[in-house]
């Protein structure tokens, strides 16, 4: 079952509008996000391009790695 939903998540302790899709083979994060919350860029080592569903390419040669992303449910 694919699930998407999209909305403001906290990233870093920072607000930021999220796209969350379980068929996406990629994440993806903006790079005035990178920029603005200071994290760590390597590089791929090769050019990566990926077609999204509108047809437009994204295409990159640097990673975040080591990010993590968890999910935190207040109302437990």
């Amino acid at each position: 079952m694919r699930v998407t939903f999209a909305g403001t998540v906290l990233v870093l302790s920072m607000p930021a509008y999220a796209l969350f899709d379980s068929g996406s083979s990629h994440s993806f994060i903006a790079s005035t996000f990178v920029r603005h919350a200071d994290l760590e860029l390597e590089s791929l080592g090769f050019l990566l391009s990926v077609s999204t569903p509108s047809g437009s390419v994204l295409v990159t040669r640097q990673v975040v790695k080591g990010g993590q992303l968890s999910f935190v449910t207040p109302w437990r």
